[in-house]
């Protein structure tokens, strides 16, 4: 799904750019929960 790879993509950057941290707690997370079912549609 492009929609959920383009929200990824701007959370990502968007957490960089505020946070400054690589990544904060809840992203792993988030990131998992997302990329299992996309991995299944594929």
């Amino acid at each position: 799904m492009a929609a959920s790879r383009r929200l990824l993509a701007h959370f990502l950057q968007s957490c960089r750019t505020t946070d400054g941290a690589p990544l904060p707690p809840l992203a792993p997370l988030r990131l998992d929960y997302l990329y299992k079912p996309s991995r299944r549609d594929e």
